[in-house]
């Protein structure tokens, strides 16, 4: 059914999704390099009220990674886009062990930090491949706060976004809410000391080190001819920044899927 406008879908606890994903569902982009963050926000002042000392600043994570879990309404897509566009085995469920997997780099800015509250700024571009969808870009833009109101040196941090995903005649787009599973003690890419994980986030337990885990659920939207469908939904856990590196810790889950040989399949151009 057609709708004419959206609105955020807030967060809420999302089910542990067991499994690794398959090398066949997934593109691995780039070589590891190194973070950076300021050095004044790193644990803050004998890590209590550091929200409030930090000073304005940029933080580039390189190695960001990114599941998704997506449900896509595969009838309704080919009749509004007016032709059939997915292989007739393609359920339009990327789930669990056959979730997509996306990496690229993450910027967020962030201003001072000023009573109990450090407001941020996300953007990143984030790619990779599957054998259904082929080639995949989620790009997403947003806003978010790190929160000590009680200066205990224990935060919460969640970013509200909207993103857009292309995948070859598939352009889809929503917005969510991903909050981080553990309180932050800073912020330093090299810091893996914080809180006790409140919540469960699918996937989370590829990187058990990761420093702090994001993820968020949300609807997923397209336009044709000026109209705005609810065409699925998603879920995606975002590793901003995994210790050890991904290079090691990938090598090791996915080291046997390069001999699955799966091909790999691109949607055609979208035409009448």
């Amino acid at each position: 059914m057609a709708i004419t406008s959206w609105s955020r879908k807030i967060f809420s606890q999302a089910t542990p999704i067991v499994g690794a994903v398959t090398l066949g569902a997934i593109a691995l982009v780039g070589v590891p390099e190194s973070a950076q963050a300021a050095a004044d926000c790193s644990l803050g002042k004998d890590g209590v009220n550091w929200v409030n000392e930090c000073p304005e600043g940029r933080d580039y994570f390189p190695n960001s990674w990114a599941f998704i879990d997506l449900w896509l309404d595969v009838p309704l897509l080919e009749e509004i886009l007016q032709q059939d566009i997915f292989p007739e085995n393609f359920t339009g469920h990327r789930v669990g062990d056959n979730a997509l997997m996306l990496s690229g780099p993450v910027v967020v800015d962030r201003d001072e930090g000023e009573n109990g509250i450090i407001k941020t700024v996300l953007n990143h571009t984030l790619t990779g491949s599957d054998n259904f969808l082929g080639d995949i870009s989620l790009s997403a833009s947003g806003t978010g706060e790190i929160q000590d109101p009680d200066g205990d040196g224990m935060a919460d941090s969640f970013f509200d976004v909207d993103f857009s995903i292309d995948a070859g005649a598939l352009s889809l787009f929503g917005s969510t809410t991903i909050v981080g599973d553990r309180k932050l003690k800073g912020v330093s890419p090299d810091m893996v000391e914080n809180g006790a994980v409140n919540m469960q986030c699918p996937h989370a337990e590829l990187f058990p080190d990761a420093a702090i885990t994001y993820c968020g659920d949300g609807l997923l939207f397209t336009e044709v001819d000026g109209i705005v469908y609810q065409v699925g939904q998603l879920n995606e856990t975002h590793i901003v920044h995994p210790v050890p590196e991904p290079a090691t810790a990938i090598a090791s889950i996915f080291g046997l899927g390069a001999m699955l040989g799966f091909t790999k399949k691109r949607l055609p151009k979208q035409g009448k």
